[in-house]
């Protein structure tokens, strides 16, 4: 490709890049399998440079949206906002863009990011004669988190989610209302009597209480009665399934005997003998609930049903069926919290309901404690249990996996959502607590802070997410060699990521704190260094396991490495496992001892948390972000796997309570002489199924291959070692693994 002729030199004679455009793509289709991609390389200026950024700018940090910039070439004003330009009107924000390569492996071309135009600002080249634009790009986390965005309390979330929805008025309105506001239809729900209707005080209205009662969980503040008749008039619908039906929250409290709750005005039909005209469900008693039907002011049904509603909180339905000429009705009271309901059925023969106009709501009056919210006509029968989580707010939702929260919330947003998965998570750890009224964005990070995940973009059109699970026990992505690395890659020793002490909240919940009092990094040893973290989690149980994961991932003794530098040139073997990494993969660095003689000849292993990338005409230069690995190294036990020779480097190994040298050791040396410090503690294992396995020596890595010995002290054959130790110094563990939260 012409601009980027390097690239062929350093990868073969097919690689190239390429940037396309999807000029009119419908956004709303949440994974773009509808898009069509137009090619714009040939525009693309390479000497001007291409560059991006993926994932967490620092390991401190969340993720910030994926960001792109390049300059195309404008001087046929194909890029140009307005009528002048060929791909007029979508030259716009938002619309696709992707930016791929070929690295000619028989991979095809992989993403290196993709996202919206967030920009098409002009420019000209440095010579002042040709046009050009620059081309902003962003992944979907810009947009969400651009300006004030409105927030829904989850019950409403769901119902403005139910295609069936004719007509919606969630009674969450401020507390100067003067009518409630339909969320879905053309009609605000009015109060007033029939005898006044228009609803002014003077003329005899009762108000309603809005922002009466906020018990319900999953909804804002909604209404009390105060006596109020609220009317609200239904817009015509699809009637073609012969099905309707009248949902609401409520909560009785201080209800009147015999009044009507809810009601629903139906058009009924003259092709029968007997048409229906009006359902109501009354409160007849702390005992009874009463559902009633009417023709002309006639009686046609008058059930007694034996259900106590006194205390009742959670969700009420009159459900009804055209079935020939008979109408099947239902009515159900499911209880927030609970996991059944309670329903009524029942049919009235040679009846019919043809068409609702009209919902009522305590058109005999009084009933002023009684809470009403969320009042929802549909044209479409929903399954019993259809809104049942919304009800309890989701209350230990999983995150992750098809019906967790971070999916759920994308599919409610027409977000497309992409995980990376680890091993199965069976137990309750990372379920959530209720959902409560954020932004989409707060309720996506919650849910990360309760995993220990990382959200992110830049890969496809919609949110990437890296679970806990994927990050632990994790073999290698990528080995890069310290010697291919551009300088300068230099350790870190400071405290920016220190907690040696850490207090867990759960949100409305419990606490705990846990302190490390001893370690190398413990307040003993360093001081104090003190945090609190507030999670979404479904029970106390598990705040000491956060507290005490806290405090072992801020207690990791040794040096940082916060980015590498690579030129990819450098690596083109590797260059294609550079482009599959995704935040959370692990990358290990080798040979550093070679690059700075202070340095042990161990691995490096390190968490890509996030990268930048520059290409130009001259280099393609790659900058990941990292934090140690060591706070994954999650151990396997020997059991789950048949061999230690399977689990590898994560097998869990027992470490003794205290062991030292107990004789000095020459450099070079094959054989250790090795002491526990108290007679009560556990002497190292012999089991020749348990090596080979790597000791901490005085801060060195020593490889073991075989202990003998059934008394203290004991003798390690080991690799070579690289210097001399003396008598007393201690041994332990190298990398020790530790249990997964």
């Amino acid at each position: 490709m012409a601009g980027v002729a390097w690239l062929r030199e350093d990868f073969g004679a097919d690689v190239s890049l390429k940037v396309e455009i999807a000029w009119g793509a419908d956004v709303t289709d949440a994974d773009g399998s509808s898009w069509v991609w137009t090619d714009i390389t040939p525009d693309v200026r390479v000497s001007a440079g291409i560059s991006l950024r993926v994932g967490k700018a620092d390991e401190a940090s969340t993720s910030q949206p994926a960001s792109c910039e390049l300059t195309l070439k404008n001087d046929n004003g194909d890029y140009s906002l307005g009528g002048m330009s060929a791909n007029y009107p979508n030259v716009r924000r938002g619309t696709p863009v992707r930016i791929s390569i070929d690295l000619d492996d028989a991979g095809g071309f992989r993403t290196v990011l993709q996202g919206g135009a967030a920009g098409f600002s002009p420019d000209w080249d440095t010579t002042g004669t040709i046009a050009t634009v620059k081309l902003s790009v962003s992944g979907v986390l810009r947009r969400l988190g651009q300006g004030d965005v409105p927030v829904l309390s989850p019950y409403r979330r769901i119902v403005l989610n139910t295609d069936s929805v004719v007509a919606y008025w969630p009674c969450e309105d401020g507390v100067n209302a003067q009518h409630v506001q339909a969320a879905v239809g053309p009609y605000n729900m009015t109060f007033y009597s029939l005898e006044h209707p228009g609803g002014n005080p003077e003329e005899g209205a009762s108000i309603p209480d809005f922002q009466a009662a906020s018990d319900f969980i999953c909804s804002d503040p909604i209404l009390k009665l105060n006596g109020a008749e609220l009317y609200g008039h239904l817009p015509g619908y699809d009637s073609s399934s012969n099905k309707i039906q009248l949902q609401c929250l409520v909560e009785f409290d201080n209800a009147t005997d015999n009044t009507v709750i809810l009601g629903l005005q139906t058009t009924g039909s003259s092709n029968t003998s007997v048409s229906c005209e009006l359902w109501e469900i009354r409160y007849e008693s702390a005992t009874l609930i009463n559902i009633r039907a009417w023709r002309r002011g006639a009686l046609i049904l008058d059930s007694h049903v034996l259900f106590n509603p006194d205390g009742f909180k959670g969700e009420m339905t009159l459900a009804l069926e055209q079935d020939g000429a008979d109408t099947f009705y239902e009515v159900d009271f499911l209880a927030e919290g609970a996991d059944s309901a309670g329903l009524v059925t029942g049919t009235l023969t040679n009846c019919t309901f043809g068409v609702a106009n009209r919902v009522q709501i305590n058109t005999d009056g009084g009933n002023d404690g009684v809470t009403i919210g969320h009042v929802a006509f549909h044209n479409n029968w929903t399954t019993l249990f259809h809104s049942i989580d919304a009800l309890n707010a989701y209350d230990g939702e999983s995150v992750t996996g098809t019906d967790g929260r971070l999916q759920r919330l994308a599919d409610e947003n027409g977000i497309s959502l992409t995980e990376y998965t680890g091993a199965a998570d069976t137990d309750y750890l990372n379920k959530l607590g209720p959902q409560d009224r954020a932004s989409l964005v707060a309720l996506l990070r919650e849910a990360e802070l309760v995993d220990w995940g990382i959200l992110w973009d830049g890969r496809d059109p919609g949110l990437s997410y890296t679970t806990r699970r994927y990050r632990e026990a994790q073999a290698a992505a990528l080995t890069v060699d310290a010697r291919e690395l551009l300088p300068p890659f230099l350790p870190v020793d400071d405290d920016q990521r220190t907690r040696n002490k850490m207090t867990a909240n759960r949100k409305n919940g419990g606490f705990w704190t846990e302190e490390d009092a001893t370690g190398p990094m413990g307040t003993g040893e360093i001081r104090e260094y003190d945090d609190s973290e507030t999670y979404n989690l479904w029970s106390d149980e598990r705040l000491p396991d956060f507290a005490s994961w806290a405090v072992a991932a801020g207690t990791i003794y040794g040096y940082r490495f916060p980015s590498l530098v690579i030129d990819v040139s450098k690596i083109p073997d590797r260059a294609a496992a550079l482009l599959e990494l995704v935040p959370g993969d692990r990358v290990d660095i080798e040979n550093l001892h070679l690059v700075r003689s202070d340095m042990p000849a161990a691995d490096i292993r390190l968490v890509v948390e996030g990268w930048s990338m520059r290409l130009d005409s001259h280099r393609w230069v790659v900058t990941l972000n990292a934090s140690p690995h060591a706070v994954w190294n999650v151990g396997i036990l020997e059991a789950d796997v048949g061999s230690t020779q399977v689990a590898g480097e994560y097998v869990i190994h027992l470490d003794t309570d205290g062991s030292t040298l107990a004789s000095s050791a020459l450099a070079g040396a094959t054989s250790l002489s090795v002491a526990r410090t108290d007679s009560t503690y556990p002497l190292w294992t012999t089991d020749t199924n348990d090596f080979p396995f790597v000791l901490d020596v005085g801060g060195v890595p020593v490889t073991v291959t075989a202990i003998s010995g059934a008394s203290s002290p004991q003798t390690f054959t080991v690799s070579a070692t690289p210097r001399a130790f003396a008598a007393g110094t201690e041994v332990k563990l190298w990398n020790p693994t530790r249990l997964a939260i």
